[in-house]
């Protein structure tokens, strides 16, 4: 059966301190519930040994699972429930005893238990007279030990044992060194600012990398609400918008940043339906970029249209 890969619960927590190659990433964000190698190599213009080698590591590095197929699945609930019929039939042989037989072990148990409890009071005698001598003896050798001790504190003189306080030159001051005040480094302006508004982790990870030698200044938003705060406030060069946001519409969006400036916006869909696109268009998108994307795409469509 082929294997099914799904990524880890609680990823967003344990992806921010992961490092990997670019091609992992992709594949990590094509992974979504039982996905097999095959859907994935139709998505990325890959081979499968390639593929292969990607999920390999993020295995390895526990961002995602394998899970068994639906096939499998079955096969072992079957299998568990046939050894469970098998351990729920009893032997009659071991279970049925006679009564006579039944009864003789009873009567042996109960003659075992007495010989027992007969032991164990003896033991017990025996001990709490040896534990009585030997407390009269001690109490007898404390006494002794006791009459024997001398006070010794009268042959030593307390005032000769004391040392004389020996003299030190006291060291001239040390001056404490002069330091010279810190310089300030001189605060170089950042590149332009790209605003990117996408819910997704493994995408706003996928867009950092492709655009880290780019010298641009990245701000990541997460929601339509956060993305239009941010805008108002940080007043990006360019935006780069998913299509659809937790809380509202790409497009809706879209709508409201094209209201208040010419900003230029890339729209990224993993639903490259006719009607949206056609509808981005109308609101004022400038490009599209599919997901997933490849790196060299997305850097050329920015550098298009931020300078």
């Amino acid at each position: 059966m082929e294997q099914r890969y799904t990524r880890i619960s609680g990823l967003d927590d344990k992806i921010k301190s992961v490092s990997m190659p670019y091609l992992e990433w992709k594949v990590l964000f094509v992974i979504g519930e039982n996905t097999v190698l095959g859907d994935i190599t139709e998505l990325i213009d890959e081979g499968e040994d390639v593929i292969q080698s990607a999920l390999d590591l993020l295995l390895e590095k526990g961002l995602i699972e394998i899970t068994e197929s639906a096939g499998e699945e079955t096969e072992q609930v079957t299998e568990k429930e046939k050894k469970t019929d098998e351990e729920a039939v009893p032997e009659e042989e071991e279970i049925d005893l006679k009564e006579e037989e039944q009864d003789e072990i009873n009567l042996t148990e109960m003659e075992e238990e007495e010989e027992q409890d007969e032991k164990t009071r003896i033991k017990v005698s025996a001990v709490e007279e040896e534990a009585a001598g030997e407390t009269e003896e001690e109490i007898a050798e404390e006494e002794e030990q006791a009459d024997d001790k001398t006070d010794l504190s009268g042959l030593f003189d307390e005032s000769e044992a004391e040392e004389p306080p020996v003299e030190t030159a006291s060291a001239p001051p040390v001056e404490p060194e002069k330091k010279e005040p810190a310089k300030t480094a001189a605060v170089t302006p950042t590149g332009k600012k790209i605003m990117v508004i996408d819910d997704s982790i493994v995408i706003r990870k996928m867009i950092e990398i492709a655009l880290e030698e780019e010298n641009y200044h990245l701000i990541n938003a997460t929601s339509g609400k956060e993305g239009m705060d941010s805008f108002e406030k940080d007043k990006p060069d360019l935006i780069i918008l998913d299509m659809m946001l937790p809380d509202m519409n790409g497009i809706d969006l879209l709508k409201k940043i094209k209201e208040k400036s010419d900003t230029p916006v890339i729209m990224l869909s993993g639903k490259d339906s006719p009607q949206l696109v056609e509808n981005a268009k109308e609101v004022g998108v400038n490009d599209f970029l599919p997901k997933p994307f490849k790196d060299e795409e997305l850097v050329e469509k920015v550098k298009n249209l931020i300078n």
